[in-house]
C-alpha cells in the first residue's frame, strides 16, 4: 500500500449520516456511541487496561489514607476528635456491612466514572449519623425545585424520595452546581477507541494473527445453499484452532487477503496513545499506570510527590468539605473537621526524610516525639521527647544592636 493509513482513518471511521431513531436513542441512553462505532457503557470501560489502572490508583489511594476527625484548639493547633460521636464512623466502618476502605473505595469509584457519590445518611436520636449506606449514581435523580434539592432514588421496585439533608452527595466537576459530569459520557470518544484497539488485537490473535480474506472463485454458485456449504467446509478445515494448515484450492480457486496489518493500522502507537491519553483523562502520572516510556529513577520520586499535590489533593479536599458540610451539625462546623493524613505520601527517601527532620528540629518547628511518631514510633518515654530546641546563638533581629553595644564579660573601660 503506497500510503500509510492511520488507525484512526481507517479503522475507526463512522459514517452517522441517517436520522437519530428509537435504536440511537437507547443506546445514548445505555452508553455513549463514540466515533469508533463502538457503544461504551460502565462495564466496557472499566475494561480498560488503563481506565482500570487509573480507577484502581485513586480509589485505593485515598481509601487508604487515615481520614481523621479534628477539634481545632485556641491557639491556632488541632487535636484528634476522639470524644466526638463521629470520629469512629469514616475511620472504622461506615455501615455494617462495609469497612471504611471499602465505602471510601467505591464512592471515589463513582465519583471517577459516573461523576457522583451517593450515600444514604442514617441518623441517631440525638441527630448524629450512625451509618452511611452507598447509593448507585445511576439509580439516583437530582434536581432543584423551589430552591430545595430533592434526591429521587429508583430501587427495583419503586421510586423512594429522599429529604436532602439525609443524603451524602459528593459531586464531581459539573455545570448546573447539582450533579457532577458523567465521565463515561463526556469522554465516550477516547474511550471508544481505546475498546476498538482492543478488539482489534484480540481478533488478530485470536485468528492466529492470520489476515482474514477471501476466496475468489471462477463463475458463480448455482445457488445460496452451495455457496454457504463451500464457506462452510472452509471453515471446518481452516477455522478457530486450525490455522497454518496447507489450503489446497482447486477450480483455479485464489485466496484474497482482506485485512490490514497491524503495523498499517499504526496499532502499537494508536496503543501508546491511548494509554497516555487516559492517565491525562484521570491526571496520572503515566509511570503509575505501567507507562514508563519516559521515566527515570530520578524523576520518579518527583513524580510521585506531584500525584500527591496535582492528582489527589483536589479529590482530598471535596471530600473533606463535602464531609464537612454534609455530615457535621451547623455548632460543630466551626470547631471540628475532617482531614486526610497525607504526610506519608509526601515523605522522600530516607536521607532527604531525615535532613528534613534535623533541620525542623533545629529551627524548633518538630520535637523529637513529633518525628518518631512521623515514622511510625514510639514516643520517648516519660516525656522526655515533647521539648522544643533552638540554637542558642540564634536572637531575634531587634536585639542584634543591644548585644553588639555589650562590652565583653569581665571588660573594664
Amino acid at each position: 500500500m503506497g500510503e500509510r493509513v492511520g488507525i484512526l482513518s481507517r479503522l475507526f471511521r463512522r459514517s452517522r449520516s441517517e436520522p437519530v431513531s428509537q435504536a440511537d436513542l437507547a443506546r445514548y441512553m445505555m452508553g455513549e456511541p463514540s466515533w469508533s462505532a463502538i457503544d461504551v457503557d460502565r462495564h466496557s470501560s472499566i475494561a480498560i487496561t488503563t481506565v482500570w489502572a487509573c480507577v484502581r490508583l485513586i480509589t485505593e489511594t485515598l481509601a487508604s489514607l487515615p481520614l481523621i476527625l479534628y477539634r481545632r484548639l485556641p491557639n491556632g493547633g488541632k487535636e484528634r476528635a476522639v470524644e466526638h460521636p463521629l470520629y469512629d464512623l469514616l475511620r472504622t466502618a461506615p455501615n455494617t456491612e462495609q469497612t471504611s476502605f471499602l465505602w471510601r473505595e467505591q464512592g471515589q469509584g463513582h465519583l471517577l466514572l459516573r461523576g457522583n457519590l451517593y450515600s444514604q445518611i442514617v441518623r441517631g436520636g440525638d441527630g448524629y449519623p450512625q451509618q452511611l449506606w452507598p447509593l448507585d449514581p445511576e439509580r439516583m435523580d437530582v434536581e432543584r425545585k423551589d430552591g430545595i434539592r430533592r434526591y429521587a432514588y429508583q430501587t427495583k421496585d419503586k421510586k423512594i424520595e429522599l429529604p436532602a439533608e439525609d443524603v451524602l452527595h459528593i459531586p464531581g466537576l459539573g455545570w448546573d452546581g447539582i450533579k457532577g459530569y458523567d465521565v463515561i459520557t463526556v469522554k465516550a470518544q477516547e474511550l471508544g477507541s481505546n475498546v476498538a484497539a482492543a478488539r482489534f488485537g484480540a481478533e488478530f490473535f485470536g485468528n492466529a494473527a492470520a489476515p482474514s480474506g477471501y476466496i475468489k472463485m471462477p463463475g458463480v454458485f448455482k445457488d445460496l445453499a452451495a455457496q454457504k456449504r463451500m464457506q462452510q467446509s472452509w471453515e471446518d478445515a481452516h477455522g478457530w484452532g486450525k490455522k497454518h494448515r496447507t489450503a489446497i484450492l482447486e477450480q483455479g480457486s485464489e485466496w484474497q487477503a482482506m485485512s490490514i496489518a497491524p503495523e498499517q493500522a499504526q496499532f502499537l502507537e494508536t496503543r501508546k496513545f491511548n494509554r497516555t491519553d487516559v492517565a491525562a483523562m484521570f491526571r496520572t502520572p503515566p509511570h503509575m499506570v505501567g507507562d514508563l516510556e519516559r521515566a527515570t529513577f530520578s524523576n520518579i520520586e518527583e513524580q510521585a510527590i506531584e500525584f500527591v499535590v496535582y492528582t489527589m489533593r483536589p479529590w482530598f479536599v471535596r471530600w473533606e468539605q463535602s464531609l464537612n458540610m454534609r455530615l457535621l451539625p451547623l455548632e460543630d462546623q466551626g470547631i471540628y473537621f475532617w482531614e486526610f493524613l497525607v504526610d506519608g505520601l509526601l515523605r522522600g527517601n530516607a536521607v532527604a526524610r531525615w535532613t528534613a527532620y534535623r533541620t525542623a528540629r533545629e529551627i524548633g518547628a518538630l520535637s523529637a516525639d513529633e518525628v518518631r511518631e512521623l515514622e511510625n514510633m514510639n514516643p520517648i518515654p516519660d516525656g522526655n521527647g515533647q521539648g522544643y530546641f533552638v540554637p542558642a546563638n540564634w536572637i531575634p533581629i531587634e536585639k542584634a544592636g543591644e548585644l553588639l553595644g555589650q562590652q565583653p564579660a569581665g571588660s573594664t573601660t
